[in-house]
């Protein structure tokens, strides 16, 4: 599988690498080849679809807010697109914003160990 990261902090992606690597079930699933963090804008606006499974982004990078990441990510890749949050108190209705402009779904980066993590991203990518 691969998957593309975007983060602005280096810290998610590791602590994303790390989930991976301590358990079983999500490094059998992933098969991962990860292209790394994209840490702004600009960098998304250039992004290039390698053939991406799923793409994880932040809901808020240095210059932009996540509704315009994922606008400028449909524009260019067909690959569903999952937000992942530092914000663990998101309201259904401000999860629905970013469900409208294009993500499959909105995740809690508290919650990225937890085992339904595995099954929510095994049915973005079905």
């Amino acid at each position: 599988m691969q998957v593309a990261f975007i983060d602005d902090e280096s810290a998610s992606f590791t602590l994303f690498c790390a989930v991976i690597d301590d358990n079983q079930d999500f490094r059998d699933f992933f098969k991962i080849k990860l292209e790394g963090n994209i840490d702004s804008f600009k960098e998304v606006s250039e992004f290039q679809d390698n053939g991406y499974d799923v793409v994880f982004t932040d809901l808020k990078l240095y210059e932009t807010f996540g509704v315009d990441t994922i606008y400028a990510l449909k524009k260019k890749t067909n690959a569903p697109i999952v937000v992942l949050t530092g914000l663990s108190n998101m309201s259904a209705s401000e999860m629905k914003i970013f469900l409208d402009a294009g993500a499959k779904e909105v995740w809690s980066k508290e919650r990225i160990n937890d085992p339904a993590f595995l099954t929510m991203v095994q049915e973005v990518v079905a």
